[in-house]
């Protein structure tokens, strides 16, 4: 096996572990030890791939926020419609953070040390987002469906958008009431697209 090859498997087989003892202790009570332990991994051997299990939370988190990314895009895709496409995609994230959240129900108990992490990661979710949400729009106005905007307009609306969205999502996320999410994003967006359509 090639060396990086065999440093990406151990990477992973760390992560793997780690990921089981976050949902199950949370990050907080989780040692590198314990993910040493659970890896079947010396310390010396998590040491020389992470400095922490911050770090190591940081490399889940990402490929979590990555996955709902991914599993967005595909609901979207398989619409037409650019109101569909806008419903699928955010109701998928909707969707997949509230499992997520079920899964790491404790560590999201830890939420206030984690701010860092998050913010990071949101920040750079949110570029994404915004891209894939104006690419939507885009779409819908060269298809005819959606009015004429300017790519100016369709960068501003788009951002409105994912606030409105991520407020929602933070509103009810907070207390795990994400079928609340769904309903007011159905809403939301039937007023958006209400005032967009040609």
């Amino acid at each position: 096996m090639k060396p990086k090859i065999k440093d990406e498997l151990i990477q992973q087989q760390i992560r793997e572990a780690a990921r089981g003892l976050f949902q199950k202790w949370g990050l907080q009570k989780t040692t590198m030890e314990d993910i040493a332990k659970a890896a079947h991994k010396g310390k010396s051997t998590l040491y020389y791939y992470f400095k922490s299990k911050d770090e190591i939370f940081d490399e889940i988190a990402t490929e979590e926020f990555n996955a709902i990314f991914l599993k967005a895009q595909a609901a979207m895709q398989q619409q037409a419609s650019a109101e569909d496409k806008l419903r699928a995609y955010l109701l998928s994230i909707v969707d997949e953070a509230r499992q997520r959240a079920l899964m790491y129900e404790v560590v999201f108990g830890e939420i206030s040390t984690l701010q860092p992490v998050i913010a990071r990661l949101r920040e750079q979710q949110s570029e994404k987002q915004i891209i894939e949400i104006s690419g939507i729009l885009a779409d819908g106005v060269r298809s005819g469906e959606l009015k004429l905007l300017n790519n100016q307009d369709i960068q501003r609306l788009s951002t409105v958008i994912l606030l409105v969205f991520k407020t929602l999502m933070f509103e009810y996320g907070l207390t795990n009431a994400f079928e609340g999410v769904t309903d007011m994003m159905d809403i939301t967006l039937k007023a958006f697209m209400g005032g967009l359509r040609s």
